[in-house]
């Protein structure tokens, strides 16, 4: 019978010391700062506490790759703590997707951010924006034949996709997409991107 009970106790001293160090992150945000840099912040929960949290990154949303590793213990038993990270290099002219991986190998929810540049104001003519019903795309000193379109919700998932032989001007049609913000981004069928837009639709 005491060697039940001291089983029992032991056992219950064990599920409260997995729970107090159990990770747990209660929210977790990313946004673009500056030309080229994106913002994560995150918190975790009081009585959450982890090892080699790494943040993650990926350009399509499934192949990520650990980018960096935060160092020593994190989070706190007595009380939430919040952190953040700067990504001074995400890829440009794409579409970055981010998730933070806690050591047991649970993962946050993926956040996205679109990455622009001033070289993208060279690259294509995006017009009109807002549309309602039609845009056009222009593309400015291109070599390659093949020109494709994608146009993403700010979830990151893909909506519409074009693919155009080069020629001065492709008008792609969006009368039945809802009305909102997009991410449009133009590349050409080898992969390489041009940059990555807001589109609105009306």
């Amino acid at each position: 019978m005491k060697m039940r009970l001291f089983l029992l106790g032991l056992l219950f001293l064990m599920c409260q010391r997995a729970e107090a160090q159990s990770s747990r992150i209660i929210k977790f945000d990313v946004q673009r700062i500056g030309v080229n840099s994106v913002f994560l912040n995150w918190t975790m929960d009081a009585g959450s506490t982890c090892l080699d949290l790494s943040i993650q990154r990926s350009n399509n949303g499934s192949d990520f790759e650990t980018i960096y590793t935060y160092p020593g213990v994190c989070g706190s038993i007595n009380e939430a703590v919040n952190y953040n990270w700067i990504d001074q290099y995400p890829k440009k002219f794409e579409l970055n997707y981010y998730r933070i991986k806690l050591e047991e190998g649970e993962f946050t929810l993926v956040k996205m951010v679109d990455i622009d540049s001033d070289l993208a104001g060279d690259s294509f003519i995006l017009n009109p924006n807002p549309a309602s019903s039609v845009f056009s795309i222009k593309l400015i000193n291109s070599e390659f034949n093949t020109v494709k379109i994608e146009l993403f919700n700010l979830q990151g998932k893909l909506q519409k996709a074009f693919l155009f032989p080069k020629q001065d001007q492709m008008k792609m049609d969006i009368k039945e997409l809802p009305k909102g913000i997009y991410l449009l981004k133009v590349g050409f069928e080898n992969g390489q991107v041009l940059g990555v837009r807001r589109l609105m639709v009306l």
